[in-house]
């Protein structure tokens, strides 16, 4: 993709397709967006932290914070909370795991001291083994 190839020639095609309303393609725009690295994207993420669909959000704010951008930590913080996804009835156990190890990446990414606590209540108590590894080692990583 182009993304993962840092063309951002595309980018501008883009952020027009942000503005549909599908959402399984402001999805892929997100993170799309977030691979290519283009700083011109950023108001486009912001702007999709407040779509209706879940997917959206979380991808607009793991994009941001490719770019060291906090404006989606509420959004981050989110995706850490797993009594809040097991709300959504419709996303599968595994769906709410990888969730949450995305965020836990967003979080390395932005260095963000401020979800420590949230990341040591997952390293001690999650349900999920792969999240409690993952929390373990973004804790070892931020406080090197």
């Amino acid at each position: 993709s182009l993304g993962a190839l840092g063309d951002t020639s595309g980018v501008i095609s883009l952020l027009h397709k942000a503005e549909s309303d599908d959402p399984g393609i402001k999805k892929a725009v997100a993170y799309t967006l977030g691979l290519m690295q283009d700083s011109r994207a950023i108001p486009t993420l912001r702007g999709m932290l407040n779509a209706s669909q879940h997917d959206v959000q979380w991808n607009a704010a793991l994009a941001l914070c490719r770019f060291q951008d906090r404006s989606g930590l509420k959004v981050i913080e989110e995706m850490l909370n797993r009594e809040f996804l097991n709300r959504i009835q419709e996303m599968s156990d595994e769906q709410r795991e990888e969730t949450m190890m995305n965020a836990i990446r967003g979080v390395v990414l932005l260095k963000e001291r401020s979800l420590e606590p949230m990341l040591s209540t997952l390293k001690a108590n999650d349900t999920s083994l792969k999240v409690r590894q993952a929390a373990i080692e973004a804790l070892e990583q931020m406080n090197r």
